[in-house]
């Protein structure tokens, strides 16, 4: 069954409970038995633990790894550190979704902020396609991405200064209950970053119904940092 044990470990179970010395047993990626008496415990491997600390996998909640997945999609500096699950798509920016023919729009827009991009290029069109591209080398980390408010903007209405037409704020709602439904876990947005700085207040509050109707999150990068 490929069993591992992990002996003597201070256990950290992210309960908020006391920390406590324990033999934890696992196999086929789940949790058997946790153990804080004498251990009788058995496995294929064994691993003395003491003096460490066995804690789940840390949650960054705020992380743009999703610009350089297509570089190192080990993601080793996260890893390193004990983080086994990312949030990424914040301040309004995201892979997707794409219009059509705007990859090379929305492919020069993410380079300006940084974005590694996959040697093809842009090559997918929303959540689920470019979830497939990412996946494909193999990640070394758990993603749970947001659509970025920008990204859904500019497939709708590229990077026009001003509120969208009735029309563009519905397939602005339809697009970002696309993304929900295929796995986003909510939209952010970058209000002090073109597009999104041109959204007004209206606009936010009719995806954040969107939001609220898929039970879905929002996260808000805010207009400004300083005095406004």
């Amino acid at each position: 069954m490929n069993s591992l044990l992990i002996k003597g470990a201070t256990v950290v179970d992210g309960s908020g409970g006391p920390a406590c010395t324990a033999d934890v047993l696992m196999a086929e990626g789940r949790i058997l038995a946790v153990d804080r008496g004498n251990s009788r415990l058995a496995a294929d491997k064994v691993v003395d633990a003491a003096g460490l600390v066995l804690a789940p996998g840390f949650i960054d909640i705020h992380s743009h790894s999703d610009m350089t997945l297509f570089r190192y999609p080990l993601v080793e500096s996260k890893a390193f550190q004990g983080v086994t699950l990312e949030v990424t798509g914040n301040c309004g920016l995201s892979f997707f979704p794409v219009a059509p023919r705007g990859e090379r729009q929305l492919a020069e827009y993410l380079a300006l902020h940084d974005f590694c991009q996959p040697a093809g290029g842009i090559a997918w069109n929303d959540l689920a396609s470019w979830s497939e591209a990412v996946e494909r080398p193999g990640i070394g980390i758990n993603v749970a991405p947001l659509v970025g408010h920008a990204s859904l903007r500019m497939a709708a209405m590229g990077m026009e200064s001003r509120p969208p037409t009735p029309a563009e704020l519905e397939q602005i709602q339809v697009t970002l209950k696309i993304a929900l439904q295929q796995g986003a876990w909510g939209m952010s947005t970058g209000l002090i970053y073109p597009p999104g700085s041109y959204a007004d207040t209206d606009e936010l509050i009719a995806l954040a119904r969107t939001l609220v109707a898929c039970g879905a999150l929002y996260t808000s990068h805010i207009r400004s940092e300083g005095e406004g």
